[in-house]
């Protein structure tokens, strides 16, 4: 019996060897028909890391809040709230810069309500290191919220929630439990419509502030 392949498998054979190549692999990969099934489970894999997020406490405790009349960082002193908007950003992420302006104008929405409080958390600490978010806060301030940023001091924040993504941004109740995650980008994400159907069904703000 001969050892020799079929001549219809002649040239897949010779295809094969040449995507084996450095020069064909970078090609394979590069062919839109690979890509789309990446792009096509996108949604899904953020669906499945924000739904991943949900019922998880944190701990604000180690956050220190830049006194902007002040000039000076201090330990955050936590106002009580039925809900807390956390919004973790980080100075050189760009999708978090490009939705500062669609954040300021929901926390503008909701500045009357004291049941809602927002959070501008840069973190973690290593992507955002103080004298930078203070500089940054300072030049951008028209398109920024009008509130004072935060920072993490440790990567607690981060262990917690074993997700690395920015921009996150998260809803939690009075007790610091998400009850809802937004991971990358808002984008046209309904934030202002889960803020307010939360409300609906949060209990009453407790005396849990101030933490």
């Amino acid at each position: 019996m001969s050892n020799r392949a079929p001549s219809n498998l002649i040239p897949a054979l010779a295809h094969a060897r040449r995507l084996a190549t450095p020069a064909g692999l970078l090609l394979l990969v590069s062919l839109p028909f690979f890509a789309s099934p990446l792009r096509a489970s996108s949604p899904v894999r953020q669906a499945d890391d924000e739904a991943a997020l949900l019922h998880r406490k944190l701990d604000l405790s180690t956050l220190t809040r830049y006194n902007r009349a002040q000039k000076s960082w201090q330990p955050l002193r936590l106002p009580p709230a039925r809900l807390y908007v956390v919004n973790l950003w980080g100075v050189h992420c760009a999708p978090c810069r490009a939705e500062f302006p669609l954040l300021r104008n929901v926390a503008r929405a909701w500045q009357a309500q004291k049941d809602v409080v927002f959070l501008y958390v840069a973190d973690p600490p290593l992507d955002s290191p103080a004298e930078e978010v203070v500089r940054f806060w300072q030049e951008l301030g028209a398109q920024l919220p009008d509130a004072d940023p935060l920072r993490s001091r440790d990567d607690g924040l981060r262990a917690t929630l074993d997700n690395p993504a920015q921009p996150i941004t998260l809803l939690l109740d009075s007790q610091l439990v998400v009850r809802q995650a937004f991971v990358g980008a808002i984008g046209d994400r309904p934030l202002g419509t889960a803020i307010t159907r939360l409300l609906r069904v949060l209990p009453p703000q407790a005396t849990s502030g101030g933490r």
